[in-house]
């Protein structure tokens, strides 16, 4: 999946995104352990008062032996932002929180997440080389998206939900009852990185309540992060688009009546 590189999408007034994460994986960091993390903290909680500890992530299979590497979050007192920190990772999160979006890009002003990441990458970076003597040389970059599309708010009957995300309303014609669960992914490994998918419905009860959009674009860091980071965007927005064709008419653009 490519988006055209001449593409460009419209701002809208009120998206369905609920988060963004912002993700970048290095070679290990041997130094980077539980404690170093708390240190971290401790110099940045005026930024992220809250904290939690967490099982590492980690692309092996199997079970690791001797202590088990750790992942701290760190959270903005309005749990908004969240870095998740690790010893080969850093991911910067985005949370809606009941705020709206801040937009990824500079494309419709300053302060977009892409600059902020970088900031806090950086902020890191300089840590982690100062601490462990170390530089953290960026392997790989992930982006993912969530959208949710709330019954009631964004789509009233599933007939209605079917002409919002067409996707869903594949099997109406065979479909014998109101009700309408929805469990689709979608993998493309293109050259410039791959793009999955994962459409599912939420339900209360029987009934569906809301549909989640994840989508993750994940590449190598080239030409620049900031590069691969851009290139993700416009993959994954032109998917976007794709998938709910009305989305201007349903979320409102900016700058239109």
């Amino acid at each position: 999946m490519t988006a055209e590189k001449t593409k460009t999408f419209p701002e809208l007034r009120r998206p369905p995104i609920v988060e963004v994460v912002c993700g970048v994986t290095f070679d290990s960091v041997p130094g980077l352990d539980a404690l170093m993390l708390g240190i971290y903290w401790d110099l940045r909680k005026d930024d992220f008062p809250k904290r939690q500890l967490h099982p590492a992530l980690s692309d092996e299979l199997g079970f690791a032996i001797g202590a088990m590497p750790m992942r701290a979050f760190i959270i903005s007192a309005d749990d908004q932002f969240i870095l998740q920190l690790q010893h080969d990772r850093f991911f910067m999160n985005w949370r809606s929180a009941g705020k709206g979006y801040p937009r990824f890009s500079e494309r419709h002003g300053p302060g977009g997440l892409l600059s902020l990441m970088e900031k806090e990458l950086k902020r890191f970076q300089d840590f982690v080389r100062e601490r462990c003597g170390q530089g953290i040389v960026p392997k790989r970059v992930e982006l993912n998206k969530i959208d949710l599309l709330e019954r009631g708010h964004h789509w009233d009957t599933v007939e209605d939900l079917a002409k919002l995300l067409p996707v869903t309303g594949v099997f109406q014609e065979v479909q014998r009852t109101d009700t309408r669960d929805v469990n689709l992914r979608f993998v493309d490994r293109g050259p410039d990185g791959v793009v999955f998918m994962h459409i599912a419905t939420l339900t209360d009860g029987e009934n569906p309540k809301a549909i989640r959009i994840d989508s993750r674009f994940v590449t190598d860091p080239t030409p620049t992060v900031r590069a691969a980071f851009e290139r993700g965007n416009e993959i994954l927005n032109d998917a976007f688009f794709k998938l709910i064709p009305g989305a201007k008419q349903r979320f409102g653009a900016k700058g239109e009546p």
